[in-house]
């Protein structure tokens, strides 16, 4: 038969069926798909390397089915698959961000350490929380600016920054992926920072220095960060396989210190508690 809106109307499922398939005499593959319930639905059916395909269309009348219909046999035509482009088109649409930062974080991750980690999942994962709902795809170059300019006036420029960092490459690993074509962050703005130069005086660090408990390792941890102005990770990791109490020195291993370089730090031997 050929498929009208008046033939289309009349189809009925008979006694003993869920549903049926009348297809289009003008154009072959093309049909409409009746259920017993009454509701009607437009298909497209092929065939492709040995294998039949469907296509479901939301046009309601026959008119535009046909016409979209005609498209997609115009694509098996010249070898394309419309039922494997719906799929993938359908799984895109919900490459969100925090789909695609899953995926990212879920990586193999190399050599980086534990405390890079942490600080790439709070950028991406704390700091860029209103991006996570969005399509990666729909993330502009203003949306990011946006969000790192509330980081800036929120936590400061350096922490802004470092989120740009993260950002970038992450929506570089994106881009290798499929799942866009332009790295927006890598097109933004870096925020002046100011370096910090505030330190404490002398009055100030006597004032800590005799406010410590009289021991404990508390007090000795903070002693050994005013004696040698290492930062707080590597005197509170600290071991004694680090420490040459002959030479009066500790030992920082390049695994534990910032640039990755082997640290010979002096220390006052009377301030050891031995």
């Amino acid at each position: 038969m050929r498929l009208t809106d008046s033939t289309v109307a009349a189809l009925k499922v008979p006694r003993g069926k869920s549903e049926i398939i009348a297809f289009d005499d003008a154009l072959p593959g093309f049909g409409v798909r009746v259920r017993r319930g009454g509701s009607k639905r437009f298909i497209y059916q092929y065939k492709l390397n040995s294998t039949n395909r469907r296509v479901t269309f939301k046009e309601a009348n026959v008119k535009r089915a046909r016409a979209a219909a005609q498209i997609l046999a115009a694509k098996v035509t010249l070898g394309t698959d419309p039922a494997l482009e719906k799929e993938a088109a359908h799984d895109a649409a919900g490459d969100t961000f925090k789909r695609c930062l899953d995926r990212y974080l879920a990586r193999p991750q190399g050599k980086r350490r534990e405390r890079t980690l942490q600080e790439i999942r709070r950028h991406l994962e704390r700091n860029l929380q209103p991006l996570h709902r969005l399509h990666v795809k729909e993330i502009g170059r203003r949306r990011v600016a946006d969000e790192l300019m509330r980081l800036t006036a929120e936590n400061g420029a350096v922490q802004s920054n470092r989120t740009r960092s993260s950002l970038s490459a992450f929506l570089n690993w994106c881009i290798g992926e499929g799942y866009i074509d332009v790295n927006v962050a890598a097109q933004t703005n870096k925020h002046e920072e100011i370096a910090r130069s505030r330190v404490l005086s002398d009055p100030e660090l006597r004032a800590i220095w005799r406010a410590l408990p009289e021991q404990g390792d508390y007090r000795d941890l903070i002693r050994l960060l005013v004696l040698t102005g290492q930062r707080l990770r590597e005197i509170a990791n600290l071991s004694w396989s680090e420490v040459d109490l002959d030479k009066a020195t500790i030992t920082l291993p390049p695994s534990r210190t910032k640039n990755h370089r082997e640290h010979i730090v002096p220390y006052p031997r009377r301030h050891w508690r031995s």
